[in-house]
Formats: C-alpha cells, sequence, structure tokens
C-alpha cells in the first residue's frame, strides 16, 4: 500500500479499502499554530482612567462580525459601529450643528482589535483626526484602550484609557 503527503493529510490511493489489508502508521497533523482567544467587549463600560472623562459610560455590542459603541451625548447620543473583518465603513454624527464624517477599519491583531479612524470636521476650519485605538483585555479584565491621535496643527497624543465593567 503507498500513500501520499498533502499537507498534514494523509491520502492513500491504492488497497486502502482492502478488509484485513495491513495500514501503514496514520501520519501525525502538523500541529498548526494556535489562535488566539480573543475578547469579548460587550457590556457597559465605566471610564477610571484618565480623570478627564472619568466616570463616563459607554455601551459595547460586539458580536462576530461587528462592534458597536454608544455614549450618552447632547441629542439622541452618538453611535459608532464596525465591521471586523477590515473592511471600511463610513459614519455620521451629528454633533454642535456639524455632520462629522468618520471613515474606519477594524481588524484583529492577534486578542487586541486595531480600529484605524479618519475623522474630518469640516468647521471652524477643515481638520482631520486620524486615529489608532488598540483594544484588550487585561488580566483584572478592565478593557484598555491604547490611543494614538494626530490632527491637523496639533502635535501626536497618545493616551491609554482603562474602563471597568459595570
Amino acid at each position: 500500500m503507498r500513500g501520499l503527503v498533502f499537507g498534514s493529510a494523509l491520502v492513500f490511493v491504492l488497497g486502502a479499502a482492502v478488509v484485513g489489508a495491513q495500514q501503514p502508521p496514520q501520519a501525525t497533523p502538523a500541529p498548526s499554530p494556535a489562535t488566539p482567544t480573543r475578547p469579548s467587549f460587550s457590556g457597559t463600560w465605566i471610564q477610571v482612567q484618565p480623570g478627564l472623562g472619568a466616570g463616563g459610560q459607554q455601551v459595547v455590542v460586539h458580536t462576530d462580525k461587528a462592534l458597536s459603541v454608544a455614549h450618552a451625548s447632547e441629542g439622541d447620543g452618538h453611535r459608532i459601529a464596525y465591521k471586523l473583518d477590515g473592511t471600511e465603513t463610513s459614519s455620521t454624527i451629528r454633533s454642535h450643528g456639524m455632520d462629522i464624517v468618520t471613515t474606519s477599519k477594524a481588524e484583529w491583531k492577534d486578542d487586541r482589535l486595531v480600529i484605524t479612524s479618519a475623522t474630518i470636521y469640516p468647521m471652524p476650519t477643515l481638520r482631520t483626526l486620524n486615529q489608532t485605538a488598540v483594544w484588550w483585555i487585561d488580566a483584572s479584565g478592565q478593557l484598555i484602550v491604547d490611543l494614538t491621535q494626530e490632527m491637523t496643527g496639533r502635535p501626536t497624543e497618545t493616551t491609554k484609557i482603562v474602563y471597568r465593567r459595570k
């Protein structure tokens, strides 16, 4: 009996169905790299750090395909949704009498969700805010968002935002 190896599967091409035929040893599939465990971000989260914004809360709904984030604000509040497959999404939020348009992409890098966004503020002068937000859950169950922001005419800012589950 002869066997051919394709990837990690062993395929027998002659006599595999013969009753009582002696079978060669089974090939052991090569171990696959461990798929990282991806956390669920669903829940109501209370900001604890930094001090500016502490106590504010946001509601996160996380499915296999999407993540939406909402928080209270003047009027109807703000909500933004992201597809988790790297597909670009666009959203418009009405704030302070202006339509603010954000284009985003979200994709997993191991056990962390990386969201890149470009937001255009039309007034008083046209400005663009570019953000990278890296979401992850620490060992104590807190939501950590490592945020880098670059805005037209301003220096780059990095902030670590910490939330606890309500």
